[in-house]
């Protein structure tokens, strides 16, 4: 978890518990935060795997020549 999302945790449990959590019908300040970090991740995750398939490709690529 990045720093900054760690540090704003107090501050949204705090935010949550002051609107007493999902009054208006969206997701709560906390739930947000996670949400954030998950989406960070499956992005970084899809980089990485398109990263892992250019290599093959270039490999193959190579093998050919």
């Amino acid at each position: 978890m990045k720093l900054h999302r760690l540090l704003s945790l107090p501050f949204t449990f705090i935010a949550d518990a002051a609107t007493l959590g999902n009054i208006g019908g969206d997701r709560s300040f906390t739930q947000q935060v996670f949400d954030a970090e998950k989406r960070e991740r499956e992005i970084q995750e899809a980089k990485d795997f398109a990263e892992a398939v250019a290599t093959i490709v270039r490999a193959q690529k190579g093998n050919k020549e």
